[in-house]
């Protein structure tokens, strides 16, 4: 039988706990379900990054140790002080996994057929929002905002996006002339009048989303679609200067300007942009952006998606923490099966 040691300090970051005045035995199976949602391997999945997706795994296989402690601490076996240098037997209460396994296929099959039947019902039914990210601290978004030069770029692309307006407006003028010289000197100014709108219109749009942008870590307080429309702005003037860089001669007045423009951007970032950064991330560099929320459906304390694999994985497939996940459906869900006949 194997020893496992839990600290009290471990048990409480694995569960979360945050009010011990108030924690009592009939708190557990709320802070295991509570527990399970949060360190659930999948939701860091996406990220690719192993040492990430080991710790959840890590967390998520401890819980259940997590909660002897807990309880071993609430009866008086462990106490908080000593829990350091305590060890406990974190497996009494769970049937050897032989026993498990054997036993998984008539659990598996008694759920799958009462499971369409508990969706329909919405039987120990909960509708959550959980965290699938949790977010950077403000000092590393800013430091993120400052290596990938997004004051340059918004700058860059501020002034580039200037010309590129300009020579739009001549080109459209000269077109058009072109084009309206036989109309009527009403149409004539119902066309002129029309474009300097549009112009206007686009000019502003330009500069607004160039300095929203420029702002500290607008991408995570702006709300998305708002952002990515003023990122369209942003992207192309940027994407004309790019473009049009290579094709312009040092030595002419205009490359000169682009250097002269080019340092003074690099002056304003370095001298002002940067220490205003640092000193923000300093002050409130703790605080936490950049969480994301999905929504999930979770049926006695397990989401759908993951009581549809326990019900069709292969048992010889499974992990011991799968196979304890499937014994304890299978308990929840036993006041289903009983009233159905099973």
């Amino acid at each position: 039988m194997d020893q496992e040691e839990m600290t009290f300090q471990d048990a409480v970051e694995i569960l979360g706990i945050t009010d011990l005045e108030n924690l009592n035995e009939e708190n557990l199976d709320r802070l295991r379900k509570k527990a399970r949602k949060r360190w659930h391997p999948d939701r860091v999945s996406y990220m690719n990054s192993e040492e990430t997706i080991n710790r959840y795994k890590l967390k998520f296989q401890s819980i259940d140790d997590a909660i002897d402690c807990i309880s071993a601490y609430l009866s008086g076996e462990i106490h908080q002080h000593d829990s350091h240098s305590r060890s406990y037997d974190a497996s009494p209460q769970e049937e050897p996994e032989e026993i498990q396994r054997r036993n998984a296929p008539n659990m598996q099959n008694v759920l799958r057929q009462v499971w369409e039947t508990i969706k329909k019902q919405g039987y120990k039914r909960t509708n959550e929002k959980i965290m699938v990210y949790e977010g950077c601290s403000l000092k590393d978004a800013l430091n993120s905002d400052i290596e990938d030069k997004i004051p340059e770029f918004c700058m860059t692309a501020f002034f580039s996006g200037i010309f590129l307006i300009l020579i739009s407006f001549i080109f459209t003028f000269i077109v058009g002339a072109f084009f309206v010289s036989g109309a009527s000197p009403q149409f004539k100014d119902f066309l002129s009048r029309t474009a300097d709108i549009i112009f206007v219109i686009i000019f502003y749009l330009h500069i607004f989303s160039c300095f929203i942008v420029a702002l500290p870590i607008s991408r995570f307080w702006l709300p998305s679609s708002i952002f990515s429309f003023v990122s369209i702005f942003v992207n192309i003037s940027h994407n004309f200067f790019v473009i049009c860089a290579p094709y312009i001669r040092i030595g002419s007045p205009l490359g000169i300007f682009i250097i002269i423009l080019t340092v003074l951007i690099n002056v304003f970032t370095f001298l002002i942009l940067r220490p205003i950064y640092f000193i923000i991330g300093e002050i409130i560099g703790e605080y936490t952006v950049g969480k994301l929320y999905r929504k999930g459906v979770f049926y006695a304390g397990l989401a759908d998606w993951y009581i549809e694999e326990l019900l069709n994985t292969d048992v010889s497939k499974m992990d011991s923490t799968a196979l304890r996940h499937l014994g304890e459906l299978y308990g929840e869900m036993k006041e289903m099966f009983e009233n159905k006949g099973f």
